[in-house]
């Protein structure tokens, strides 16, 4: 996908929401905050807001080349994940999106302790279970079992998220 590095100077407002690109940046631009967690500048085309602690698969857009989100869940679908850290956004808007470190998600079921976590069959929400012959790089951040879903998680991961396929 191409997800270059670019780490710009600091002073970045990561709750940014707004139908304009911050001044200095491009989607795509990368930052680490001041909490460790890795973040994007991306842009919402899905059609509708986006949920706090929801999953999407990050994906370039053929015409304008700008780094968006597109719905997770989707079994057909492998590349970068973000996770919506701060607060939902409208459709159309660009915002900072969680990529890395330790991230705030939402369960689709009980979550042993410790455990991988992957994309489920419910669209952005996470699962100990994979889809068969997929799998997430992040695990459960935490000694002690999730057991419901819609719960808020915090997982780990030390890079970026990725989604892919283990065949």
């Amino acid at each position: 996908m191409g997800l270059g590095i670019n780490e710009p100077r600091g002073g970045v407002e990561l709750e940014y929401v707004g139908t304009t690109l911050p001044v200095g940046f491009v989607t795509g631009d990368r930052v680490t905050g001041k909490d460790g967690g890795v973040y994007r500048l991306v842009k919402n085309s899905l059609g509708s807001a986006l949920v706090v602690q929801l999953a999407y698969i990050l994906r370039l857009n053929a015409t304008s080349g700008e780094l968006e989100v597109g719905a997770a869940g989707d079994d057909a679908l492998v590349g970068h994940v973000g996770i919506v850290q701060f607060a939902a956004v409208p459709d159309g808007s660009y915002f900072w999106i969680g990529t890395g470190g330790i991230l705030s998600a939402t369960s689709a079921a009980a979550i042993a302790a410790n455990a991988q976590v992957s994309l489920s069959a419910t669209n952005g929400k996470l699962d100990d279970l994979a889809i068969t012959g997929k799998f997430l790089n992040a695990f459960h951040n935490s000694s002690a079992a999730v057991s419901a879903a819609d719960a808020v998680i915090k997982i780990y991961c030390g890079s970026e998220l990725f989604y892919g396929a283990s065949n």
